[in-house]
């Protein structure tokens, strides 16, 4: 599943799931997440209740067969978001998924590429 997240308009995330319209959520309502240190269940639930809403396209693709959930954000704060810690209230989904983020192409770095060989 690849799931694209940027900013709709103010703090409104818009969230595509494999190039469809989901939903949205608020991006300020992520502020005051439990810290993860003190209650990761917790903090990775009001995380998977934003990316996975009852009824939303984002949750009826979680339904199917995957292996791994891609991550594309458009902006550092939602780059930065922990979603590895999103918790279904059974398990972690980074626990039975492959969870990962990326930047979009237009703003990650270049590869730098040497043509002298590599020591180690």
């Amino acid at each position: 599943m690849h799931i694209q997240l940027s900013y709709e308009s103010g703090t409104r995330v818009a969230v595509l799931v494999n190039g469809q319209p989901s939903h949205t959520f608020d991006r300020s309502d992520l502020r005051h997440l439990p810290l993860v240190w003190r209650d990761a269940p917790a903090h990775g639930a009001a995380l998977y209740r934003a990316m996975f809403p009852a009824g939303s396209a984002a949750e009826r693709s979680l339904q199917s067969e995957l292996t791994e959930i891609n991550i594309q954000a458009d902006d550092i704060s939602l780059q930065t978001t922990n979603w590895e810690y999103m918790h279904d209230g059974k398990e972690f989904l980074a626990s039975r998924l492959n969870v990962v983020r990326f930047a979009p192409r237009h703003l990650r770095l270049p590869v730098s590429v040497s043509s002298a060989p590599l020591h180690i």
